[in-house]
């Protein structure tokens, strides 16, 4: 069985490295299914974890940005691969 996500005591460091390990195990093919299955659901709950961490951050990011007196708006993070709507010069 997997073990209770202790969303105060991890960081999202270890919850990163957490979900590396499980990717590891998953992709070893020597899981029994139950196993497999359980680490799925781990692995779902630290992507959870981890994107909630993510939000956290880049709302404080937008709220230093926005009380900074020579920003007046909010800086768009975007990430790798994601549709940002950049022109390119030519």
């Amino acid at each position: 069985m997997t073990e209770k996500l202790d969303k105060d005591k991890l960081s999202f460091e270890e919850a990163i490295d957490k979900l590396d390990a499980i990717v590891r195990e998953l992709d070893s093919d020597l899981l029994s299914l139950d196993e497999a299955m359980d680490k799925f659901n781990e692995g779902l709950k630290l992507i959870k974890f981890c994107q909630e961490e993510l939000d956290q951050a880049e709302g404080k990011l937008e709220q230093i940005v926005k009380e900074d007196g020579e920003f007046n708006k909010i800086i768009s993070f975007d990430l790798p691969g994601e549709d940002n709507n950049k022109q390119e010069d030519d």
